[in-house]
């Protein structure tokens, strides 16, 4: 042992300097620099992924790879450095990501997704408020869009539109997964309940039950929850077949929705009278109706008070 100590002690201030450099660099300095690489090859191959140039198989098999790579750089390291540190923590952040990702191969089979009509839905028994919706379907394993149309077809579903689901599609339903798996809901969805709640502010149990409903996605059902929980409170009769689309904010507003064109046939088709929809999608209701030849009335609103005085002005010009 002397003789080491005095071998180092024989060493130029100059060399002894490179030495503790090197040394201290196999520890720290080469610690991080691979996961570095990872995360940019990660977010590489995720670009190629929402381009639809690679698969979700290949995508999560490149995360394996690149991440048995790290475990076998740090392993290195660590018998280096005889630091427990440094295997663990640099492939905390790897192994998230990983775990995070991998769900998605479950998802390459997804090939279209399906629009097509869904019953409108009186919220609450009597008060003649529908709430417009569309039916989504996501199908897998088939390739072709014509055998689609044929499964439709032959169980009596009338389809609104077939898209080719993207890895974007797919990315989006992994993540939706993800939030059920560990018992959360869409974020969206979830401030959507908060704002109806706080506006209703009633203890409405079939309002509670709608609103907690398992697979409850989306927010167009406000508006029509708002008026259907008013007029029970209000006593209030209405005798007209009125759909409503709409999603609405704590401080009473309506909101723009998609699927207008998909709701107002869902509506046409199913014999109502009027149609409430927000004032941000009335042009294009409009359109629709004019394009389509559709005898259904359709009205915009802005505030949830404007909706409220809509359905008494109807009601009292039809008494």
């Amino acid at each position: 042992m002397s003789s080491i100590n005095n071998k180092i002690a024989k060493l130029s201030p100059k060399k002894l300097k490179v030495r503790n450099r090197l040394k201290n660099k196999s520890i720290k300095d080469y610690e991080f620099p691979p996961v570095s690489r990872l995360i940019l090859l990660y977010l590489t191959s995720l670009i190629f992924y929402f381009f639809n140039i690679i698969s979700g198989f290949i995508f999560v098999t490149a995360l394996l790879f690149l991440f048995i790579f790290l475990i076998i750089h740090y392993s290195n390291l660590r018998k280096k450095s005889n630091s427990n540190r440094v295997f663990v923590m640099p492939l905390l952040l790897p192994f998230l990501i990983v775990l995070y990702e991998f769900p998605i191969i479950f998802f390459d089979e997804y090939k279209f997704l399906v629009t097509s009509f869904n019953q409108p839905e009186e919220i609450i028994s009597g008060t003649n408020i529908y709430f417009l919706s569309v039916k989504e379907d996501t199908v897998s394993n088939i390739q072709n869009e014509k055998e689609v149309r044929n499964i439709y077809a032959t169980n009596h579903q009338e389809i609104y539109e077939i898209v080719p689901v993207t890895n974007f599609i797919r990315y989006t339903s992994k993540n939706q997964f993800i939030y059920e798996l560990v018992g959360l809901k869409n974020p969206e969805f979830e401030q959507y309940y908060q704002d109806i709640s706080a506006y209703i502010g009633s203890d409405n149990t079939l309002i509670k039950e709608f609103l907690s409903r398992k697979n409850s996605q989306g927010n167009s059902a406000g508006l029509a929850l708002v008026l259907s929980s008013y007029l029970i409170e209000q006593n209030f009769q209405n005798d007209i077949l009125i759909g409503v689309t709409g999603s609405v904010n704590k401080s009473g507003k309506v909101e723009e929705v998609g699927y207008i064109k998909e709701k107002i046939l869902s509506a046409e088709r199913s014999g109502l009278t009027f149609i409430i929809v927000p004032n941000k999608n009335i042009i294009e209701a409009n359109e629709i109706k004019d394009d389509l030849n559709l005898s259904i009335n359709i009205i915009g609103v802005s505030k949830i008070d404007e909706a409220i005085q809509l359905i008494e002005d109807l009601h009292n010009g039809k008494n």
